[in-house]
């Protein structure tokens, strides 16, 4: 019999269960129902938890992301675009810390390519159109004097690349 515990994702791949807890991603390798599960399981929460209750420091693309996703354009979004703009500043996660005066063209058209070797294309290009909605919200709202993204190119696809997924 399998039992449902809120929090986690359990799946059984080859005969074999892993869980997984839900808001962190991360695998808890003891065995379901012993009490290293139930401990291990509390300390992912803890950590979680902790991670999500650091408050941005000012002047920062953290605290700018933080603001944005206050403000009511960002639930005027669809449920959809709200995950792919969670998934771009997922990519730009080590960068919270950064000031804001550092997100200039120059900067923004080394993170694509740096993003375009680890990410693909098309994250990269993302990052770089969601960059510049959350950098013309601080224009807006005065964290910013410029929006640097805006005069980023995107990455063109190569010529004579295969369509992709196309019958």
């Amino acid at each position: 019999m399998r039992m449902r515990v809120k929090g986690l994702n359990c799946v059984v791949s080859r005969g074999k269960l892993y869980c997984y807890h839900r808001k962190s991603g991360k695998r808890i390798k003891a065995a379901f129902g012993t009490a290293q599960f139930a401990l291990e399981v509390a300390t992912i929460e803890a950590e979680y938890a902790g991670k999500q209750a650091v408050k941005a420091l000012p002047g920062t693309l953290g605290l700018l992301i933080d603001a944005y996703r206050q403000s009511p354009a960002w639930g005027i979004l669809k449920p959809k675009t709200r995950v792919s703009y969670d998934r771009a500043f997922a990519a730009v996660e080590g960068l919270r810390d950064s000031p804001l005066a550092l997100f200039k063209s120059p900067f923004i058209a080394k993170l694509r390519d740096k993003l375009h070797g680890t990410r693909g294309r098309w994250m990269a290009n993302y990052v770089v159109t969601v960059l510049g909605v959350v950098l013309g919200f601080g224009l807006e709202q005065g964290h910013v004097e410029e929006n640097g993204a805006t005069k980023v190119k995107k990455i063109r696809r190569e010529t004579g690349a295969e369509t992709a997924n196309r019958p």
